[in-house]
Protein backbone atom coordinates (compact mmCIF):
# COMPACT_ATOMS: atom_id res chain seq x y z
CA UNK A 1 0.00 0.00 0.00
CA UNK A 2 1.11 3.54 -0.92
CA UNK A 3 -0.75 6.28 0.84
CA UNK A 4 0.45 8.42 -1.79
CA UNK A 5 -1.83 6.76 -3.82
CA UNK A 6 -4.81 6.10 -1.10
CA UNK A 7 -4.54 10.01 -0.30
CA UNK A 8 -5.10 10.82 -4.16
CA UNK A 9 -8.16 8.33 -4.16
CA UNK A 10 -9.46 10.28 -1.64
CA UNK A 11 -8.93 13.32 -3.46
CA UNK A 12 -9.67 12.79 -6.79
CA UNK A 13 -11.69 9.97 -6.75
CA UNK A 14 -15.16 10.44 -9.00
CA UNK A 15 -16.69 7.49 -7.81
CA UNK A 16 -19.58 7.74 -4.54
CA UNK A 17 -20.65 5.15 -2.33
CA UNK A 18 -19.88 1.54 -2.99
CA UNK A 19 -17.64 2.47 -6.00
CA UNK A 20 -15.76 4.97 -3.91
CA UNK A 21 -14.65 1.86 -1.35
CA UNK A 22 -13.71 -0.21 -4.22
CA UNK A 23 -11.71 2.52 -5.15
CA UNK A 24 -9.90 2.86 -2.03
CA UNK A 25 -9.38 -1.08 -1.57
CA UNK A 26 -8.41 -0.88 -4.99
CA UNK A 27 -5.45 1.79 -4.00
CA UNK A 28 -4.68 0.02 -0.55
CA UNK A 29 -3.73 -3.46 -2.27
CA UNK A 30 -1.40 -1.51 -5.04
CA UNK A 31 2.26 -1.46 -5.01
CA UNK A 32 4.60 1.61 -5.58
CA UNK A 33 4.00 1.28 -9.47
CA UNK A 34 -0.20 1.28 -8.92
CA UNK A 35 0.18 -2.28 -9.53
CA UNK A 36 -1.94 -5.27 -7.72
CA UNK A 37 -3.50 -8.62 -8.48
CA UNK A 38 -6.38 -9.52 -6.44
CA UNK A 39 -8.90 -11.85 -6.44
CA UNK A 40 -12.37 -10.37 -6.89
CA UNK A 41 -14.07 -12.31 -4.16
CA UNK A 42 -11.09 -11.06 -1.94
CA UNK A 43 -11.90 -7.37 -3.00
CA UNK A 44 -15.17 -7.70 -2.41
CA UNK A 45 -14.53 -9.50 1.15
CA UNK A 46 -12.55 -6.38 1.68
CA UNK A 47 -15.17 -3.77 0.57
CA UNK A 48 -17.84 -5.86 2.41
CA UNK A 49 -19.57 -6.21 -0.76
CA UNK A 50 -21.29 -8.74 -3.31
CA UNK A 51 -18.71 -10.36 -5.39
CA UNK A 52 -20.86 -9.95 -8.36
CA UNK A 53 -21.39 -6.07 -7.80
CA UNK A 54 -17.82 -5.52 -7.07
CA UNK A 55 -17.38 -6.82 -10.79
CA UNK A 56 -19.33 -4.91 -11.69
CA UNK A 57 -18.36 -1.53 -10.52
CA UNK A 58 -14.51 -2.37 -11.66
CA UNK A 59 -16.08 -3.07 -15.20
CA UNK A 60 -17.28 0.15 -15.14
CA UNK A 61 -13.70 1.59 -13.60
CA UNK A 62 -12.57 0.02 -16.87
CA UNK A 63 -14.68 1.59 -18.91
CA UNK A 64 -13.90 4.99 -17.42
CA UNK A 65 -9.85 4.50 -17.37
CA UNK A 66 -8.98 4.26 -14.08
CA UNK A 67 -8.24 1.05 -14.04
CA UNK A 68 -6.31 -0.64 -16.94
CA UNK A 69 -5.38 -4.50 -17.40
CA UNK A 70 -1.86 -5.71 -17.81
CA UNK A 71 -1.73 -9.12 -18.00
CA UNK A 72 -5.74 -10.60 -18.07
CA UNK A 73 -6.69 -13.87 -15.53
CA UNK A 74 -5.14 -16.82 -15.91
CA UNK A 75 -6.79 -20.05 -14.62
CA UNK A 76 -6.66 -19.21 -10.54
CA UNK A 77 -4.33 -16.26 -10.86
CA UNK A 78 -6.15 -12.87 -10.63
CA UNK A 79 -5.60 -10.44 -13.30
CA UNK A 80 -2.73 -8.18 -12.90
CA UNK A 81 -4.93 -4.00 -12.69
CA UNK A 82 -2.81 -1.05 -13.09
CA UNK A 83 -4.55 2.08 -11.04
CA UNK A 84 -4.57 5.82 -13.51
CA UNK A 85 -4.41 8.44 -11.98
CA UNK A 86 -5.12 10.59 -15.22
CA UNK A 87 -6.97 13.74 -14.96
CA UNK A 88 -8.59 12.96 -18.52
CA UNK A 89 -10.15 9.67 -16.60
CA UNK A 90 -11.24 11.07 -13.65
CA UNK A 91 -13.11 13.75 -15.95
CA UNK A 92 -14.44 11.34 -17.81
CA UNK A 93 -15.82 9.54 -15.03
CA UNK A 94 -17.37 12.69 -13.42
CA UNK A 95 -19.26 13.11 -16.90
CA UNK A 96 -20.49 10.18 -17.09
CA UNK A 97 -22.16 9.71 -13.52
CA UNK A 98 -23.07 13.18 -13.78
CA UNK A 99 -24.96 12.39 -16.98
CA UNK A 100 -26.66 9.19 -15.33
CA UNK A 101 -29.33 9.66 -12.68
CA UNK A 102 -28.73 8.46 -9.54
CA UNK A 103 -30.53 6.55 -7.07
CA UNK A 104 -31.56 9.31 -4.96
CA UNK A 105 -33.08 11.12 -8.33
CA UNK A 106 -35.61 8.08 -8.23
CA UNK A 107 -39.37 9.47 -7.75
CA UNK A 108 -40.33 9.18 -4.07
CA UNK A 109 -43.32 6.89 -2.69
CA UNK A 110 -46.44 8.70 -2.44
CA UNK A 111 -47.04 10.53 0.94
CA UNK A 112 -49.83 7.87 1.56
CA UNK A 113 -47.51 4.84 1.30
CA UNK A 114 -44.83 6.26 3.23
CA UNK A 115 -47.91 6.81 5.80
CA UNK A 116 -49.52 3.44 5.65
CA UNK A 117 -48.09 1.38 8.66
CA UNK A 118 -46.88 -1.88 8.17
CA UNK A 119 -48.74 -4.78 10.06
CA UNK A 120 -46.90 -5.66 13.30
CA UNK A 121 -45.02 -9.17 12.89
CA UNK A 122 -46.47 -12.01 14.68
CA UNK A 123 -45.13 -12.75 17.88
CA UNK A 124 -43.89 -15.56 19.28
CA UNK A 125 -44.10 -17.47 22.16
CA UNK A 126 -42.31 -19.72 23.64
CA UNK A 127 -43.68 -23.04 25.64
CA UNK A 128 -41.78 -23.17 28.99
CA UNK A 129 -39.56 -26.05 29.59
CA UNK A 130 -40.40 -28.82 31.76
CA UNK A 131 -37.83 -29.86 33.99
CA UNK A 132 -36.38 -33.13 33.17
CA UNK A 133 -36.46 -36.43 35.65
CA UNK A 134 -32.68 -35.45 36.45
CA UNK A 135 -32.73 -31.76 36.26
CA UNK A 136 -32.10 -31.45 39.59
CA UNK A 137 -28.96 -34.02 39.66
CA UNK A 138 -27.66 -32.77 36.91
CA UNK A 139 -27.60 -29.25 37.74
CA UNK A 140 -25.95 -30.01 41.18
CA UNK A 141 -23.14 -32.24 39.20
CA UNK A 142 -22.30 -29.52 36.96
CA UNK A 143 -22.74 -26.67 39.77
CA UNK A 144 -20.09 -29.09 41.57
CA UNK A 145 -17.79 -29.33 38.34
CA UNK A 146 -18.17 -25.87 37.70
CA UNK A 147 -16.95 -24.44 40.73
CA UNK A 148 -13.70 -27.26 41.65
CA UNK A 149 -12.86 -28.24 38.29
CA UNK A 150 -9.17 -26.15 37.51
CA UNK A 151 -9.02 -25.42 34.47
CA UNK A 152 -12.97 -24.31 34.32
CA UNK A 153 -14.38 -27.15 31.64
CA UNK A 154 -14.21 -25.77 28.01
CA UNK A 155 -18.34 -26.31 26.99
CA UNK A 156 -20.55 -24.10 28.57
CA UNK A 157 -22.72 -24.84 31.49
CA UNK A 158 -25.72 -25.85 29.52
CA UNK A 159 -23.95 -28.26 27.53
CA UNK A 160 -22.38 -29.75 30.57
CA UNK A 161 -25.88 -30.39 32.29
CA UNK A 162 -26.93 -32.22 29.21
CA UNK A 163 -23.93 -34.26 29.24
CA UNK A 164 -24.68 -34.85 32.88
CA UNK A 165 -28.70 -35.83 32.00
CA UNK A 166 -27.40 -38.27 29.31
CA UNK A 167 -25.43 -40.05 31.93
CA UNK A 168 -28.01 -39.87 34.23
CA UNK A 169 -30.32 -41.26 32.23
CA UNK A 170 -28.21 -43.94 30.77
CA UNK A 171 -28.34 -45.96 34.89
CA UNK A 172 -25.03 -43.88 36.24
CA UNK A 173 -24.94 -42.86 39.78
CA UNK A 174 -24.76 -39.08 41.09
CA UNK A 175 -21.28 -39.50 42.38
CA UNK A 176 -20.00 -41.69 39.62
CA UNK A 177 -21.43 -38.96 36.57
CA UNK A 178 -19.58 -36.33 38.92
CA UNK A 179 -16.20 -37.94 39.24
CA UNK A 180 -16.37 -38.95 35.88
CA UNK A 181 -16.19 -34.82 35.10
CA UNK A 182 -13.44 -34.67 37.45
CA UNK A 183 -11.52 -37.07 36.15
CA UNK A 184 -11.73 -36.57 31.76
CA UNK A 185 -9.96 -33.75 30.46
CA UNK A 186 -12.54 -33.12 27.46
CA UNK A 187 -16.24 -33.87 28.77
CA UNK A 188 -17.82 -35.64 26.41
CA UNK A 189 -20.73 -38.23 26.53
CA UNK A 190 -17.94 -40.82 25.35
CA UNK A 191 -15.15 -39.36 27.13
CA UNK A 192 -17.43 -39.87 30.46
CA UNK A 193 -19.23 -43.64 29.27
CA UNK A 194 -15.56 -44.84 28.82
CA UNK A 195 -14.43 -43.59 32.29
CA UNK A 196 -17.34 -45.23 33.95
CA UNK A 197 -17.01 -48.69 32.17
CA UNK A 198 -13.37 -49.33 33.34
CA UNK A 199 -11.44 -46.84 31.43
CA UNK A 200 -8.30 -44.75 32.83
CA UNK A 201 -9.60 -43.72 36.57
CA UNK A 202 -6.86 -41.24 37.25
CA UNK A 203 -8.41 -38.01 37.73
CA UNK A 204 -6.31 -34.43 37.85
CA UNK A 205 -6.29 -33.03 41.35
CA UNK A 206 -8.75 -30.36 42.43
CA UNK A 207 -7.30 -27.56 44.35
CA UNK A 208 -10.15 -26.46 47.16
CA UNK A 209 -12.27 -29.83 47.07
CA UNK A 210 -12.54 -33.20 47.24
CA UNK A 211 -10.98 -34.45 44.19
CA UNK A 212 -8.96 -37.28 43.23
CA UNK A 213 -4.63 -37.31 43.73
CA UNK A 214 -3.28 -38.22 40.57
CA UNK A 215 0.08 -38.90 42.47
CA UNK A 216 -1.03 -41.52 45.02
CA UNK A 217 -1.42 -45.03 43.59
CA UNK A 218 -5.11 -46.08 42.37
CA UNK A 219 -6.59 -42.51 42.28
CA UNK A 220 -7.20 -42.86 46.26
CA UNK A 221 -9.82 -40.05 47.50
CA UNK A 222 -7.68 -37.01 48.80
CA UNK A 223 -9.22 -34.95 51.11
Amino acid sequence: MTAALVAWVLEHSPYEGGARIVHLVLAHHADARRVLSRAQADLATDARMDTGHVRRLMRQMLDDGLIEVIEPKSGRTAAVLRLSVSPRAVERATARALAEPRERDAPLLELEQLQTPLPPAPKRTRKPKQPGRYDATAEAIVKAVWEGKNPRPAQRYFQLKRIAEQLLEAGHEQSQVELAFFAVPTITVRSCEFWLNGGTKRAPRQSGKVGIDRDTPGGRIKL
